[in-house]
């Protein structure tokens, strides 16, 4: 190696700077572990079956490595100039109110850093949820003054896409949109269990659909494989990916058989996940979700610039939380953040106080800033492919790569989704992972600041006002003649007949109904409804908090041996809220026993040492007498249990305990329905 001089003197790099080898790190990490066993401390196990090592070294190795941006097997994304190219799409959804409303909030954030129309659309099917379109009137209103071909634009209009199609069609004839409907029939199947009507009638349909979109407005895709609704009843990575990719797939083979050829197909479809919290695996998701989608193209043939998949990004509701909701503020700022490095295309941020209302302006306009921030301050926007190179992201890529096309396959062999949906196996497999979820949130071993540990007790609670406008959509659509006329639906040509109807001013419902009469859903297959995982702790804390409930803790001995424990008590008690004041310290159990006597509480906390509380406990008790409060031990001394049971001690907390279980337990026997 050539001599490098700084300021004169000669470096020889390789000599003052050896590279560290792989012993080299075990050594470092080994002398600051002090004898901790290296397996226990340092290797941990996803939700994914995933061991984390404690130390990653080169991965130059693995199969996916090697390549660049913008080519295939684009795991590094599919533009080579990434962001430079083409930033993501800023989509926030509006969801809630009348047309004219939302239109004029619509181009507030365009104005205002929003670079895509995105809306959700209430087509009769809900109450609350959605903007109201009944005809080709709403929709006209919804988009005044909106440059349609200069912004992305997205709707979601459930199993209303194809009739909303025809009402695009209608509207803008003249106007090339690009952008996506959404649309993933089986998914709106899987969270509710309802359809229209046969899911041959369904591809029917959407394969007219697709085949007018060819030639009037390529530039919307029609489908988007919706691995949120995976995501958000509780599935892992692998599940998620595979899941939504045997999806895709189905709707490849339906559209092939209906005459498309792949290229029109795969620019028809993008996939749209939620991104949760585990920040590396994030990104990893969706640098393994572009391999396996190229992958599944190339086998049916598509080419290169076919096998690009578009990724929609939202930031999951699975983990935000009703109490202390602010907390959703940073939740959603590193689940974008894992969105923009794993390159994806658009992405939608939640609303912070999307569990508990209607978002108002204040939380729409932070949802937006934070794309913005994350943009224009911290210039994420001018970094190509910022996870390349961490040999921990690209060991998790492979590892999810490998695993999610494993399980695709299984689900292939066994005839597709559409068979092991109804098979209940999904279902199953799924629930038990959010089994294991809730245990271990429930035991605090996955920590939600606010909910389960961290809880704060001067949180003003936010109004629930959903500002819902039900009874004016109600009016307005009683108002609307697009009820009061008649149609014929042309089944021999049918989308034109479709476009005739919306012209007319019919309404969509009415459309729909007649588009799949005499149809029924022929799948019948157990629905993965939505959740979020802290609603169970936070109904808890509701209800003790309407009880207020109070707990005394009681500290025995020096500062040094119960301070700990008392500060773990107040925060463990004070998750399920429980209002928690603290005693006097006591040495003396005499002093401590009259004391306890003298107080009004409904559970009473024992703070100290393991070592101390033989000492401690059976003299205390033998002084109390009866009282009407709980006792509860801050600990778990295993060889003194039974004594401590035995002289009065009703419960025990510690770290590795089933908090809510010992919380639910606790505030039933105060009294509380559950």
């Amino acid at each position: 190696m050539d001599e490098v001089r700084i300021k004169g003197m000669p470096l020889a790099p390789e000599k003052d700077f050896p590279y560290p080898t792989e012993q080299d790190w075990r050594e470092a990490v080994d002398k600051l572990l002090k004898g901790k066993p290296y397996d226990r401390i340092m290797l941990k196990s996803t939700y994914e079956g995933i061991t984390l090592e404690g130390i990653y070294h080169n991965t130059a190795n693995l199969p996916h490595m090697g390549g660049f941006p913008g080519f295939a097997p684009y795991v590094r994304g599919t533009e080579a100039g990434g962001y430079h190219t083409r930033e993501w799409e800023v989509a926030q959804n509006f969801r809630h109110g009348l047309p004219a409303d939302v239109n004029k909030e619509i181009l507030s954030a365009l104005n205002r850093g929003q670079n895509c129309v995105y809306v959700t659309l209430d087509t009769e099917s809900s109450c609350c949820e959605g903007v109201r379109i009944c005809c080709d009137d709403d929709l006209k209103l919804l988009m005044d003054s909106i440059d349609v071909e200069a912004v992305a634009v997205r709707f979601d209009a459930g199993f209303s896409t194809p009739a909303f199609t025809a009402l695009l069609g209608n509207c803008f004839p003249d106007k090339k949109l690009h952008g996506s409907l959404m649309y993933d029939p089986l998914a709106l199947l899987t969270a509710t269990g309802n359809a229209p009507g046969s899911m041959k009638k369904l591809m029917d349909t959407t394969a007219e659909n697709l085949q007018w979109l060819k030639y009037h407005q390529p530039g919307l895709r029609l489908f988007t494989m919706q691995g949120s609704v995976w995501h958000n009843g509780g599935a892992n990575a692998v599940q998620e990916l595979a899941l939504t990719f045997t999806t895709g797939i189905y709707y490849i083979r339906e559209m092939l058989e209906r005459g498309h050829d792949i290229k029109t197909i795969a620019a028809s479809i993008e996939a749209g996940f939620s991104a949760g919290s585990q920040f590396f695996m994030e990104i990893a998701k969706l640098r393994a979700a572009r391999v396996m989608w190229a992958s599944i193209i190339e086998a049916f043939g598509g080419g290169e610039e076919a096998q690009k998949l578009k990724i929609h990004i939202n930031t999951s509701s699975f983990n935000k939380t009703a109490v202390d909701p602010w907390v959703n503020m940073l939740r959603n700022t590193t689940e974008t953040f894992s969105a923009i490095a794993g390159m994806a295309d658009s992405i939608e941020v939640s609303p912070f106080d999307a569990p508990i209302r209607h978002a108002d302006a204040f939380s729409m306009r932070q949802s937006r800033n934070v794309h913005l921030v994350l943009k224009e301050e911290s210039h994420f926007s001018q970094v190509i492919d910022p996870a390349a190179g961490s040999y921990f992201v690209e060991a998790m890529t492979s590892e999810l790569i490998r695993r999610g096309w494993e399980t695709l396959q299984l689900i292939e062999a066994e005839g597709g989704i559409i068979p092991i949906l109804q098979s209940g196996k999904p279902q199953r497999e799924i629930s038990e992972i959010l089994v294991a979820r809730r245990k271990n949130f429930f035991r605090r071993k996955d920590v939600f600041v606010g909910v389960n540990m961290y809880a704060n007790t001067t949180e003003k609670p936010l109004e629930e006002n959903c500002n819902c406008v039900c009874g004016e959509k109600l009016i307005k659509c009683n108002q609307c003649n697009c009820h009061k006329k008649t149609f014929t639906l042309d089944t021999s040509h049918k989308f034109d007949s479709m476009l005739e109807a919306m012209g007319q001013g019919i309404a969509i419902s009415d459309l729909m109904e007649e588009l799949y009469k005499g149809s029924k859903n022929d799948l019948s297959i157990e629905p993965i409804a939505p959740t979020r995982l802290t609603k169970p702790w936070e109904e808890l804390r509701y209800k003790v908090d309407a009880k207020k409930l109070n707990v005394l803790l009681v500290p025995l001995g020096s500062v040094e041996k119960y301070r700990a424990r008392a500060d773990f008590s107040r925060g463990f008690f004070e998750s399920a809220g429980f209002v928690v004041s603290e005693a006097p310290a006591f040495s003396d159990m005499d002093e401590a026993a009259k004391y306890l006597s003298s107080q009004s509480c409904d559970i009473a906390v024992i703070c100290s040492a393991d070592d101390l509380y033989p000492e401690y406990v059976s003299p205390l008790f033998a002084k109390l007498g009866q009282t009407k409060a709980k006792y509860v031990l801050a600990g778990y001394p295993k060889e003194h249990i039974e004594t401590l049971k035995e002289a009065g001690i009703d419960e025990f907390i510690y770290i590795k305990a089933d908090a809510y279980q010992i919380l639910n337990s606790l505030a039933k026997q105060c009294g509380v329905e559950l």
